[in-house]
């Protein structure tokens, strides 16, 4: 059994990704009325954004294949939200990177990567996945 990936090594190839990209990473404050950019180094940080990063895409892998990350968040008052990704119990990194590249690129708007986005990011793709079951769930009755 895999120990995980760690999370730091995933925080430091999130932050070249999104370097890569070069666009910015915003956050939009509707109670505020402002958006604020965040470098890269704190949006792919454990203790950062990079839990808000993980959950949309682990959202969009488990919609792919049927399984999770085995992501582990806990509770951080010294975090940016609140929360630090503990652990990522998946085998490889580069399935836990391909769906940080996919669900970044569903929330890449034309002004940058819109952080609030991935919370559609994450709903959409457990919708899907609960639908896929649904219909699933369906066939195998009406074959019976």
């Amino acid at each position: 059994m895999s120990e995980g990936i760690e999370v730091a090594k995933v925080g430091r190839a999130m932050e070249i990704l999104l370097r890569g990209v070069g666009q910015p990473i915003l956050f939009e404050d509707h109670a505020r009325g402002a958006v604020f950019v965040t470098p890269a180094d704190s949006a792919a940080a454990a203790d950062g954004l990079l839990p808000v990063f993980l959950v949309a895409a682990e959202a969009v892998w488990r919609e792919a294949v049927g399984d999770g990350f085995g992501l582990e968040i806990a509770r951080d008052p010294e975090a940016l939200f609140d929360y630090r990704v503990t652990k990522i119990g998946a085998a490889r990194i580069t399935d836990v990177l391909l769906a940080l590249m996919e669900a970044a690129a569903q929330a890449l708007r034309p002004d940058g990567i819109v952080v609030n986005e991935l919370a559609y990011v994450w709903e959409d793709a457990l919708e899907r996945a609960e639908a896929r079951e649904k219909a699933k769930a369906l066939d195998l009755q009406g074959r019976a």
